[in-house]
């Protein structure tokens, strides 16, 4: 599956550009670190519209941590209209 940004540059972007990193110190929870972490990329124009974006695994395996709350956090941020699932080719 390919996540994107909702359209225009198909430039892919590398799980290590995310620089996200989740603090396990937190009682905010991990989908919602990333969340937060991928509206401030939006905000500071560091993830642009229509850029392809790092799958659930990738982001999983980078992070250390199941797919599920990085699912989770797909899912909200489809929801905000700041993600668009699409499928891989």
């Amino acid at each position: 599956m390919e996540q994107s940004a909702p359209s225009g540059n198909s430039n892919p972007l590398p799980t290590a550009e995310l620089n996200l990193v989740l603090d396990n110190h937190s009682f905010v929870p991990y989908y919602h670190q990333i969340v937060d972490h991928v509206r401030l990329m939006v905000k500071q124009n560091k993830l642009k519209e229509g850029q392809i974006f790092c799958s659930e695994g990738e982001i999983a395996r980078a992070l250390s941590i199941s797919k599920m709350p990085v699912r989770q956090a797909f899912q909200k941020l489809r929801s905000e209209g700041l993600l668009v699932i699409a499928r891989g080719k």
